[in-house]
C-alpha cells in the first residue's frame, strides 16, 4: 500500500502525483507515507506488525488500529517538513492580496484558534505569488465560525473561504515556493531550453552557493508543476525556462540580484528576483487591515502634496505640430494635484497644498479635489490665474508640452505659494510628502517649498519624496535650473526620476540610469530609494535596507496596454508606490521584505499603466481594485 502516498520523486524533488493542488516538495522532506511509517502509521508496516503478534479477530489492538491510521493521516506539516502529530480541520482561504503575510492571516482570523504553525501559502506557478492560504483549525467549530468570514474584507479584496480534504492541504503545503528561504533563494527566468546547472553556477561565479544549489522548474503536460535536477543528457525534449539557485546566505543572494540581473545565458537576457522571503517585519502589514477595506485601514494615514494645479489642454488633432492644433480639450493635472487624487483614489488620505487662482478653473479644480477626497485645507486662493498648458500628442500616444494658454509662466498662481500660511502641523504628521521641483523655478513657492520640506525631515516621521518633473518651458535658464534641483533634491528620502533626468542630472546614460538604478541610489548620500521611470521601457527601483548594509534593484517591465494618453501615468506611478508603501506599513516594513518592495513597484506600474488607457491625468486614475484587475489580466508584469 506504499502507493498510497500522493508524492512521487521526479529527479531529485517529489511532486504530487493526484490532487488539485500539483505541487511539490524539496528533497528531504517526507512524504505523507514516509511520515506515516516513521511514526509507525503506515498500513504496511501495520499489516506487518499485525501478522507478528498484533491479534486478530476482535482483539483490542486490531480494533484501535484503524482509529489510529485515520488520526495519524491528518498530521500536519510543520515549517520545517516534519509531522505534528495533531488532528485538524482544514480549509483554505483565496482572493487574497499577494503582499499578505502569515500574521495578516493571523490577525484576520483572531479568537478562531488559528496560530502561525497553523497557516501555510501557496503560491501560483505562473507569477510565484501567493494564491491562497490553507488554514488547519483545531476543532470543526472554529472553522464553521470561519467560512462565516467569506466575503469580508481582507485588505482590498472580498476574501473566499472553502472547506478542504485533509489530504489536500497535506499535498499543498508541500510546495517548495511556499517553503522558508528567507530570502536565500533567486527564480531565475527566460532561461533556454538547452541549459544546464553547469551554466547557471558558472553565472553565478563568485557567490557563495548551497550544494545542490540549482533546481529546473517546468511545466508538465496539463499545467502540473514539475521540477527535476538536471544531469547530462537529462532532460531532452523538455521545457525548462526557470530555475531556483539557493545561496547560503540573503546577502548574497541579494548581491546577485543586484549584479547578474539582465545578464545573458548563452543567448538570453536573464529576469532574476527573490523567490518568496520571509524577511521577519515589525510591522509586516497594518493589523487592522485584517477586517476593513482599504480605506479604512488608512484611516489617520495620509499623503501630503504640495506644487502646481494646473489644467493640461491636450491638442484634439493629433500628430499635428502647436500651430496646426485647431481646437484643444483641458483636462485638469499637475504632478502634486495628480498624486494627491491618485492616492486618494486608490483609498488612502490625501492633503494637497497649493496656490489657485481665484478664477472658473480655479474652483472647477478645488471643487474636483474635494469631489475626490483629498483634503484642501492646505490650498490658497490668489489673485492670480490658474495655470493652463497646451500639450500635443503623438500617434502613440505620447505627449509634447508645447508652451502656455494665458500668462507667462512666472505670472500663474501656482508660483505665490506663502510659506508663512503652510499648514506645518499637518505635514510633519503626514506618512509622506511629495513635491516636485517646477516650483523652484521661482517666486514665493519655491521657499514654501524648502520650509516644508524642512518641516517634514525635522519631525521625523515623514518620508520625504521628490519627484524631479524637468519640464523647460517652466524655467529661463536651464543652468540655474539643474544646480537649483540638484541641491533641493538631496533632502529627499526617496527620489523619482525619469531616465533622461538622471543622464540631465548625473550623466548617467538612460539605459545604465534603468538597468542599474543603484548607481542613481548613489549620487544621493541621504537617499533610502530611487525610483526611476522610461515610459515604454519599464521602471527600475534601488532601495537600501534598514541600516543602509544592503542595496535591494530591480526592474519592472510595462504592462501590455492599449494607450490612449500617457499624460499623468508617471504620476499614478508614484501615487501606486507610495499606497502600497503606506498599506505596507511605512518604508522601513516595505525595505525589510525585498518581495514586497518588488511587488510594490508592480503595482504602481498597475497603477500607470491603467491612467493610460483613458485621456487626461486625473480621470483615468484606477481604483486599488481595479489596478490589482489589470494585474491578475495581464498574468504579471508584461515581458
Amino acid at each position: 500500500m506504499l502507493q498510497a502516498a500522493r508524492l512521487v520523486r521526479v529527479g531529485g524533488l517529489r511532486a504530487c502525483s493526484s490532487g488539485s493542488a500539483s505541487l511539490l516538495t524539496q528533497k528531504g522532506f517526507a512524504t505523507e507515507a514516509e511520515g506515516l511509517r516513521q511514526q509507525g502509521g503506515d498500513p504496511q508496516h501495520q499489516d506487518e506488525q499485525r501478522q507478528q503478534g498484533g491479534g486478530g479477530g476482535r482483539g483490542g489492538g486490531a480494533q484501535q488500529q484503524p482509529r489510529k491510521q485515520r488520526a495519524r493521516r491528518e498530521e500536519f506539516p510543520a515549517d520545517d517538513g516534519s509531522q505534528v502529530n495533531k488532528k485538524f480541520f482544514p480549509a483554505y482561504i483565496c482572493n487574497v492580496n499577494s503582499s499578505l503575510l502569515r500574521e495578516d492571516i493571523e490577525s484576520f482570523f483572531a479568537g478562531y484558534n488559528l496560530s502561525l504553525e497553523d497557516i501555510r501559502p501557496e503560491y501560483s506557478w505562473d507569477r510565484f505569488h501567493i494564491s491562497r492560504f490553507w488554514l488547519a483549525f483545531a476543532s470543526a467549530e472554529d472553522r464553521q465560525r470561519a467560512l462565516s468570514r467569506s466575503g469580508a474584507y481582507l485588505g482590498t479584496r472580498r476574501v473566499v473561504m472553502r472547506t478542504a480534504l485533509p489530504r489536500d492541504l497535506t499535498s499543498a503545503v508541500y510546495n517548495p515556493l511556499a517553503m522558508t528561504s528567507r530570502g536565500r533563494y533567486l527564480l531565475v527566468e527566460n532561461l533556454s531550453t538547452n541549459s544546464t546547472s553547469e551554466d547557471v553556477i558558472r553565472l553565478f561565479t563568485g557567490y557563495h552557493l548551497q550544494a545542490k544549489a540549482v533546481t529546473f522548474l517546468r511545466e508538465q503536460e496539463g499545467g502540473e508543476l514539475a521540477s527535476r535536477r538536471r544531469r547530462d543528457g537529462d532532460g531532452a525534449g523538455h521545457k525548462a525556462e526557470k530555475a531556483v539557485v539557493r545561496f547560503a546566505t540573503r546577502q548574497e543572494a541579494h548581491r546577485a540580484l543586484r549584479d547578474r540581473q539582465g545578464s545573458f545565458c548563452g543567448s538570453n537576457a536573464l529576469r532574476l528576483r527573490v523567490l518568496q522571503p520571509r524577511v521577519p517585519s515589525s510591522r509586516p502589514l497594518r493589523a487592522s487591515i485584517a477586517a476593513m477595506s482599504a480605506k479604512e485601514a488608512m484611516h489617520g494615514h495620509y499623503v501630503a502634496s504640495l506644487g502646481e494645479a494646473l489644467y493640461d489642454c491636450l491638442a484634439n488633432q493629433i500628430g499635428v505640430p502647436v500651430d496646426k492644433v485647431e481646437s484643444w480639450t483641458p483636462y485638469p493635472g499637475g504632478a502634486p494635484a495628480n498624486v494627491a487624487t491618485g492616492v486618494a483614489r486608490l483609498g488612502a488620505g490625501a492633503l494637497f497644498v497649493s496656490a489657485i487662482g481665484k478664477d472658473d478653473l480655479g474652483d472647477d479644480f478645488v471643487a474636483l479635489l474635494q469631489k475626490r477626497g483629498v483634503d484642501t485645507s492646505g490650498v490658497q486662493r490668489v489673485e492670480r490665474p490658474t495655470r493652463d498648458i497646451l500639450v500635443t500628442r503623438k500617434p502613440d500616444g505620447d505627449r509634447q508640452f508645447a508652451g502656455f494658454g494665458k500668462a507667462k509662466t512666472h505670472e500663474y498662481a501656482d508660483c505665490y505659494l506663502d510659506p508663512g500660511a503652510l499648514p506645518l502641523d499637518k505635514i510633519k504628521a503626514a506618512d509622506a510628502l511629495v513635491t516636485g521641483t517646477l516650483g523652484l523655478a521661482g517666486g514665493p513657492t519655491a521657499d514654501a517649498m524648502r520650509r516644508a520640506v524642512a518641516a517634514a525631515r525635522e519631525g521625523g516621521h515623514t518620508t520625504v519624496v521628490i519627484d524631479v518633473n524637468w519640464r523647460p518651458v517652466f524655467w529661463d535658464d536651464e543652468a540655474a535650473a539643474k544646480s537649483a534641483v540638484l541641491e533641493y533634491i538631496q533632502q529627499a528620502h526617496i527620489l523619482k526620476v525619469t531616465d533622461e533626468e538622471a543622464e540631465w542630472l548625473f550623466g548617467i546614460p538612460p539605459a545604465e540610469a534603468l538597468e542599474h538604478p543603484e548607481r542613481v541610489l548613489e549620487k544621493g548620500q541621504g537617499w533610502r530609494g530611487v525610483l526611476v521611470s522610461a515610459g515604454e521601457k519599464g521602471s527600475a527601483y534601488a532601495f537600501r535596507a534598514p541600516g543602509g548594509k544592503l542595496d535591494m534593484s530591480g526592474v519592472v517591465p510595462v504592462l501590455d496596454v492599449k494607450v490612449a494618453d500617457t499624460t499623468g501615468a508617471g504620476d499614478a506611478y508614484l501615487a501606486g508606490f507610495l499606497f502600497y508603501m503606506l498599506l505596507s506599513g511605512g518604508l522601513d516594513s516595505l525595505v525589510a521584505d525585498p518581495g514586497k518592495l518588488r511587488r510594490g513597484v508592480e503595482f504602481a506600474t498597475a497603477c500607470g499603466a491603467f491612467t493610460c488607457t483613458k485621456p487626461g491625468a486625473i480621470d483615468a486614475q484606477p481604483t486599488a481594485a481595479e489596478a490589482e484587475a489589470l494585474l491578475a489580466d495581464k498574468g504579471r508584469v508584461a515581458q
